[in-house]
């Protein structure tokens, strides 16, 4: 039986997301962050609200959307962060870290400061302050020009907006619910997107 996997692609850059794809043909990778970045865009969450709720706001959807996107530069600061550090874990991992200076079999690499020293400067490169700020300021630069949907989508960590950000606006303003129960209801009301519908359709083939 043949067997199709669904993966967050918040712990792998876009060349590893290609090197999955290739090697893996059945393991998808979602179109955004992770499953909550469907819960966070405030035109996809006012759709799958009823009409009991969506009159609940004074302000109706123009409010709604002001709240939740309040703090979205924040947020997309903290996403493009992440996304620039994330792939230097396996960068080390790479060169040996930290194998290859405190494993049982470096006994005789530690008496050696030669090569002990060349190890830490290779790890040392990797992690340059300068070229990691760089990279951070390049790559907001460019996330900035994009549209909020496609910062919520690509550019957010779904479930850190989602946990502090919509969960607690919606409890305040609809009432206290807790998350499973939240996501489930809002799940099952929710527009089918069309990048989550590619998807579906080969989870159905």
């Amino acid at each position: 039986m043949a067997w199709l996997g669904l993966v967050d692609r918040d712990t792998w850059d876009q060349p590893t997301i290609d090197q999955q794809a290739q090697a893996l043909p059945n393991l998808l990778v979602l179109n955004r962050w992770c499953m909550e970045n469907y819960l966070i865009n405030p035109t996809e969450l006012w759709q799958a609200l009823p009409p009991r709720q969506q009159s609940v706001i004074a302000g109706g959807e123009a409010d709604f959307t002001q709240n939740i996107l309040g703090k979205l530069p924040e947020y997309v600061r903290h996403g493009v962060l992440w996304q620039v550090i994330t792939p230097l874990w396996s960068g080390l991992r790479a060169r040996g870290f930290k194998e290859a200076l405190a494993a049982e079999s470096s006994v005789a690499t530690a008496q050696d400061d030669g090569e002990i020293r060349r190890v830490l400067e290779d790890w040392d490169q990797l992690l340059e302050p300068q070229r990691i700020i760089d990279d951070f300021q390049q790559c907001l630069s460019e996330v900035q020009q994009l549209s909020q949907a496609e910062q919520l989508a690509r550019w957010v960590h779904g479930k850190t907006f989602w946990k502090h950000v919509v969960h607690p606006y919606m409890n305040n303003v609809f009432g206290q619910m807790p998350e499973i129960k939240s996501k489930k209801m809002l799940f099952e009301r929710l527009l089918l997107p069309d990048d989550l519908g590619v998807l579906m359709q080969r989870l159905h083939c």
